[in-house]
């Protein structure tokens, strides 16, 4: 099986639900998610911004405003989605021992 070392904004879209236009938007007005080019100038997004782009979209979808993730840092991100797994997990396993 063939490991993926880049990805396209397609990609980025269809991973995170989030249209393309939006990213790039986020990208020009946030500098987040920035990506790398190709010699073609096409987006292209390599393993270690996929895991900054799939945290700031799991907040995003968590009901945080875009422009108060761009202003955390990458280590306030993280601990931010440890403390939100954390809590889902807890509920999922309260929701589950109800019935």
């Amino acid at each position: 099986m063939a490991v993926m070392n880049a990805f396209s904004i397609k990609d980025i879209e269809n991973l995170t639900s989030i249209k393309a236009h939006t990213w790039r938007m986020w990208e020009s007005r946030y500098n987040i998610g920035i990506p790398q080019r190709k010699d073609s100038n096409h987006r292209f997004y390599d393993n270690d911004d996929l895991k900054e782009i799939l945290k700031i979209s799991y907040l995003y979808h968590a009901g945080y405003k875009i422009s108060s993730i761009a202003a955390l840092k990458d280590a306030e991100r993280i601990r931010l989605v440890e403390v939100k797994l954390k809590r889902s997990s807890s509920k999922s396993i309260d929701a589950s021992s109800i019935s």
